[in-house]
């Protein structure tokens, strides 16, 4: 399985190492172009695009004009110990064993606006540049234009190399789109993190953040590699923390055949979660439904709610033919 998550706006570059080991980016002359791109901006003109202060405006300018190509551990440090977001509080790599790192990096590709895919040990050197903004560039007027196939050839390759298909999409839509789907050899499983609020479920950005990243260590500690161990490896990751950061929660699993093998249909792309009916304290069910074109199931889920003091509940339902890899995880809702 290859896990894709985001990068992170805050790091950290003086907490110490938890492992001195380090590999260097793939795809620096990619990078080394947007910096100069980035270089022509003055600092005003950088607060504009990022919608960000004059004290950060100024740092990043600073950034991009100290940034040069030959990292090493003095001038850089890994990503995944860079990276200080709430995916990353969640993940918590700085207490990664030797071999979580070694496993981390077969498995775990962060997507980046500057340094397209990054491997947890490739070093990276701090900079702010989000998927998102619209930096012109030679390629077309952002960053998406820019990148365009290069990142999901990487991610093919990764694949390729563990030898599956599965790709675990905990990254925020925004990098995701930096994927093209089409061209992307693998299975997507989305899992989808949806907390109580006002007696109703929804997607609250902390906490989905905080969820992924555990989900993220919990694969990374257990060495997960088929999907149908994801069934339970968030409630039991969420319910063993000793502050568990959702108290009402359900999470989905969205499986998307993305480009399908031989003989496989293709499904929908939206993969998105729909949450439906009325909701019932004491009741619940899920629906799930087959598309007649292909992979794509919805979770349709009412109505069930579940104290983190419960212990993890499982419900869900399975009626395709694929093998039982792909039924144990489709159309299945999970409550902590």
């Amino acid at each position: 399985m290859l896990i894709l998550i985001s990068p992170a706006k805050t790091l950290d570059y003086q907490s110490p190492l938890a492992t001195a080991r380090y590999t260097q980016p793939e795809l620096l002359e990619y990078s080394q172009e947007l910096i100069g791109v980035a270089r022509r901006l003055s600092a005003p003109q950088i607060g504009k695009l990022m919608s960000i202060s004059d004290k950060l405006a100024d740092l990043n300018a600073t950034r991009f004009h100290d940034w040069h190509p030959d990292f090493t551990p003095q001038n850089a440090r890994q990503a995944i110990l860079a990276f200080k977001g709430d995916v990353y509080t969640g993940l918590q790599a700085e207490s990664l064993s030797e071999d979580d790192f070694d496993f981390a990096q077969r498995h775990l590709r962060m997507l980046s606006g500057l340094y397209g895919v990054l491997r947890p040990l490739d070093l990276m050197q701090p900079y702010r540049l989000e998927m998102g903004i619209k930096l012109e560039n030679s390629r077309g007027k952002d960053l998406y234009q820019f990148w365009g196939e290069v990142i999901t050839d990487k991610l093919n390759q990764a694949l390729k190399a563990q030898g599956d298909d599965i790709v675990i999409n905990l990254a925020s839509d925004e990098y995701f789109r930096s994927v093209k789907t089409k061209q992307l050899q693998g299975r997507i499983i989305k899992p989808v993190f949806l907390d109580e609020k006002n007696g109703q479920f929804k997607v609250i950005s902390f906490y989905a953040k905080k969820a992924r990243g555990l989900m993220s260590r919990y694969i990374i500690e257990n060495r997960l590699t088929q999907p149908e161990q994801l069934t339970v490896s968030t409630a039991k990751a969420i319910s063993s923390t000793p502050k568990p950061p959702l108290r009402k929660m359900r999470w989905s699993l969205n499986v998307t055949n993305a480009n399908p093998l031989p003989g496989r249909p293709r499904g929908d792309r939206d993969g998105r979660f729909s949450d439906g009916a009325s909701h019932d304290p004491g009741r619940g069910h899920d629906r799930g439904h087959h598309d007649d074109h292909g992979d794509v199931h919805h979770v349709r889920a009412s109505g069930y709610r579940a104290s983190r003091n419960d212990g993890p509940t499982i419900r869900g339902r399975a009626n395709d033919r694929r093998p039982s890899s792909y039924r144990n995880c489709r159309d299945r809702q999970f409550a902590v």
